[in-house]
């Protein structure tokens, strides 16, 4: 490998590979010191193999008609290489399921295990209930349970409630659509985001100016309930921690019930 540094002074770093359909079979992480202006040849062997285990147990799936995870190396926001397919089905699920996945680990900063899970339960009141979770990391065992926050389900025509049992969360939301089109998606959506520890509110909607800007559509039809959700998220307590700080984070807790499935 030959590459001509021209403006740069220090370390780079070259992460090697080989693959064997979507899996890494062997790596190499390569730390290169140049000089601006140098021609550096960089050899290959591609000489590790080894692969780093994460044990994922998922509990809560009592009731749930289908599970599925997914597993895959990446770092966030995003890396190439991708490694992915690892997969899990399971129709119907047992209430526990442990899974260990195998991943490689070139090193700190370089990539990390990222899980995905969701489960199917039986519609109440909707078209779909579903419980689901996003996770990145190497601690083992971990543990996710796809039943911990409860159910937020449509109350009345423009609110909603908690079921009973489950834990709270740090944000509920509802999404409602408008002006539905033939192919069953909508011009407008409106979202709103509420603390599921509040009493719940009607449904409040935006007061649109006179003159639109180009290219917003002005809703023409009511609002039709599409979904509500219920999340939370690591290392956020509540939802004034939520809002206040802003933050954003891919891993979270969720269970969503669906009230339009398009029909």
């Amino acid at each position: 490998m030959t590459f001509d540094a021209v403006d740069c002074d220090g370390t780079l770093d070259i992460l090697a590979y080989a693959r064997g359909g979507s899996t890494i079979v062997a790596y190499e992480l390569i730390e290169i010191p140049f000089q601006a202006g140098a021609t550096v040849d960089v050899p290959v062997s591609l000489s590790e193999t080894s692969r780093r285990t994460v044990d994922l147990h998922i509990v809560g799936l009592e009731g749930a008609t289908h599970a599925s995870l997914q597993a895959d190396w990446r770092a966030l926001p995003s890396m190439l290489p991708h490694e992915s397919g690892n997969y899990l089905d399971l129709e119907p699920p047992q209430n526990s399921v442990l899974w260990s996945t195998s991943f490689i680990d070139p090193g700190p900063g370089y990539g990390q295990p990222v899980f995905l899970g969701s489960a199917d339960f039986p519609a109440k009141g909707g078209c779909e209930s579903r419980a689901g979770f996003a996770y990145a990391g190497w601690e083992t065992p971990v543990e996710h349970s796809l039943g911990r926050l409860a159910p937020a389900r449509a109350a009345g025509a423009r609110s909603w409630a908690l079921a009973p049992g489950g834990e709270l969360g740090d944000a509920i939301w509802q999404s409602w659509t408008f002006d539905k089109v033939s192919d069953g998606f909508a011009d407008s959506l409106w979202l709103t985001l509420e603390d599921p520890a509040r009493p719940p509110q009607e449904l409040f909607l935006p007061e649109l100016p006179a003159v639109l800007p180009a290219g917003v559509i002005r809703p023409t039809t009511a609002p039709t309930l599409y979904s509500i959700g219920h999340e939370d998220f690591p290392g956020v307590s509540g939802y004034a921690d939520l809002v206040g700080s802003g933050a954003s984070s891919f891993e979270q807790e969720f269970r969503v019930e669906a009230y339009d499935c398009g029909q």
